[in-house]
């Protein structure tokens, strides 16, 4: 009985006291964060800017000559493999954004800071660059890795100058395949990239190639193109079971067999290729709608 007397007491101790009461803000802003400010546009004449996001104003100073830019190269290679990125950038600096440009200091110079991403505005600005540049000297696998640093930062435009480039020194399969990824994603460019696929495979019957081609096929609005597709998958399934068990290709192809029954159905919707180039030019010939009226304020 004690203890219970003893908790009632130190109970009725605590509902006694008074409780905190709200009180009411004046100021509905009073804990509004303050508003950021833009950053204000850095000045040209100002001798250093943020690489993230400032690309070099220009190019400046004159070029070496080819066994000075041989060296130089050499010599960042060796650093490049040691990961010693900062005497790398260093010794490109020397070659790089140069007049008259060179693509191999260019491209080394973007493909070193593509990593970084607080270099971003500056790695994009040599390997545009670069891609621009058809320099004699520079090679297919240079122009290649410069592509695809362009394609994983989204600029698809330059990648596809660039890989023009790689296949112009290398017309093999490898290089042909990937232009035609890389035309697949361009909306516009779409049947090109297709033709580039089917080309490659038929010198190089890559089981991975086969799958990208009915890809690209079924992206195709047309009656023979969604019939293609169709095929193509089906081949590609019938390859997969084929392999042997362990094969790392040898994946689920059941998501797959949806895609086919889709695309059968698309086969019987969609025009035929001569109705739907002629769709497409009567829809550029045709003048653009007029803009709308703005509102009334």
């Amino acid at each position: 009985m004690a203890g219970l007397g003893l908790s009632a007491s130190l109970l009725l101790a605590c509902t006694s006291e008074p409780r905190n009461k709200p009180t009411k803000v004046e100021d509905p802003k009073a804990f509004n964060r303050p508003e950021q400010q833009p950053k204000p546009p850095r000045d040209p004449k100002a001798p250093f800017g943020d690489p993230a996001i400032d690309p070099p104003p220009g190019r400046e100073g004159a070029q070496l000559d080819k066994p000075e830019i041989a060296k130089i190269l050499a010599s960042a290679a060796e650093l490049a493999k040691v990961r010693n990125t900062i005497e790398e950038r260093i010794e490109l600096a020397k070659c790089a954004n140069k007049i008259p440009a060179s693509a191999r200091c260019d491209g080394a110079m973007g493909l070193s800071l593509a990593p970084a991403k607080n270099r971003r505005a500056v790695a994009q600005y040599y390997l545009i660059e670069t891609s621009k540049i058809d320099d004699p000297d520079a090679d297919a696998q240079l122009y290649a890795a410069v592509a695809e640093a362009l394609r994983s930062l989204g600029l698809i435009a330059e990648a596809i100058r660039a890989q023009d480039k790689a296949v112009a020194r290398d017309a093999s399969p490898t290089q042909r395949f990937t232009l035609g990824r890389l035309l697949s994603l361009d909306t516009e460019r779409v049947r090109e990239a297709a033709t580039l696929i089917a080309a490659a495979r038929a010198e190089d019957d890559r089981l991975e190639w086969l799958y990208e081609e009915a890809v690209v096929r079924g992206q195709i609005p047309t009656r023979e193109d969604a019939k293609l597709a169709g095929d193509l998958l089906e081949s590609y399934v019938e390859r997969v079971a084929a392999l042997p068990d362990g094969d790392p290709a040898k994946i689920d192809t059941n998501p797959i067999l949806g895609r086919i029954t889709e695309l059968r159905a698309l086969q019987l919707a969609y025009p035929t290729t001569k109705e739907y180039e002629a769709i497409k030019a009567a829809e550029a010939a045709s003048p653009a709608p007029a803009p709308l009226p703005k509102p009334p304020t």
